[in-house]
C-alpha cells in the first residue's frame, strides 16, 4: 500500500485498473508465509502457491475483460488517502516513507479495532452462521466449515492455525483440509483487507463480490476434482506431509 500510494498519483490509473490490481493483491500476497501455513496443515506448498498466483492472474484478466467490455469504472481513480507532495532528496524520501508507514499503521489499527467491535456485537458470528450451509455445499464438511469461516473473516493465520490444530488431532480429512485452505487462500480477511483496498481506490465489485464468488467457484471445482482423482495423484500434487 505504501509503494502504491507513492506511485499511483502519477500513473493515471482508472478505477477499473486499480480494482484489478487490488483484487490480485488480495488473492496473491505473502505467499511464502501463508503457503507455509497451508503446508503445516497438510496441503502442498507448491500447489497452494500456484493456486493463488494463478487465481490472481485469472481473476485479474477476467475483471479487466469485464470492465473493458462493459465500459464500467473507467473514470480516473481517486484514492481515499494519498500521500502529501514529496521532497525529492534522499532525506525527504526517507521522511515521507516513514510518514506513509505511520498513516498505514493507523489505518490498519483502526480496522483491527473495528474487527474487535464486530466480534463483540456478534456480527462476525452471524456471518459464519449464514455462510456455513454454503460451505457445506462446496464439499467442506460441517467440522471444517466453521474453521474456514474464521479464516475468511479474521484471516488465514487465524483460520489456518485452527485447521492445523484440528488436522493434527485427526479431526479433519485431508480433502477437507485442502478445500478449506484453498478457499482461505483465495478469499481471507474479507472485511479488513477489503477495506484496505477501498482506501487506495479499489471497487467492491472486484475486491469483494468477484473475489468471493471466484473463491467459492474454484473451491467447488477443486472439491469435485479431489473426489475423482486417485490417491497417488492426490498425495503427489495436492497433499503435503501429514501434520
Amino acid at each position: 500500500m505504501v509503494v502504491f500510494a507513492g506511485v499511483a498519483p502519477d500513473a493515471g490509473l482508472t478505477v477499473a485498473q486499480v480494482t484489478v490490481l487490488a483484487t490480485m493483491m488480495l488473492i496473491a500476497h505473502a505467499i511464502p508465509v501463508e503457503a507455509s501455513i497451508a503446508r503445516q496443515a497438510g496441503a502442498s506448498f507448491r500447489t497452494m502457491a500456484a493456486l493463488r498466483i494463478g487465481g490472481a492472474l485469472l481473476l485479474g484478466a477476467l475483471l479487466n475483460l469485464g470492465y473493458t467490455l462493459t465500459g464500467t469504472l473507467q473514470q480516473s481513480n481517486r484514492a481515499l488517502w494519498t500521500p502529501p507532495p514529496r521532497d525529492p532528496s534522499w532525506l525527504g524520501w526517507a521522511h515521507g516513507e516513514m510518514r506513509n508507514l505511520v498513516y498505514i499503521f493507523l489505518i490498519i489499527l483502526f480496522l483491527l479495532i473495528l474487527m474487535r467491535v464486530l466480534e463483540h456485537f456478534g456480527i462476525i458470528a452471524a456471518m459464519i452462521r449464514l455462510l456455513r450451509p454454503l460451505l457445506t455445499l462446496l464439499g467442506i464438511s460441517d467440522r471444517a466449515a466453521p474453521l474456514a469461516m474464521v479464516g475468511m473473516t479474521l484471516g488465514l493465520t487465524y483460520g489456518g492455525g485452527l485447521i492445523i490444530q484440528e488436522a493434527r488431532a485427526g479431526e479433519l480429512s485431508r480433502s477437507d483440509v485442502f478445500c478449506a485452505l484453498a478457499l482461505l487462500g483465495l478469499c481471507h480477511s474479507f472485511i479488513e483487507d477489503t477495506l484496505l483496498m477501498l482506501v487506495i481506490g479499489g471497487h467492491l465489485s472486484g475486491t469483494l463480490a468477484a473475489r468471493t464468488a471466484f473463491a467459492l467457484l474454484i473451491t467447488w471445482l477443486l472439491a469435485a476434482l479431489l473426489r475423482r482423482l486417485p490417491e497417488a495423484v492426490l498425495d503427489r500434487w495436492f497433499f503435503g506431509p501429514r501434520p
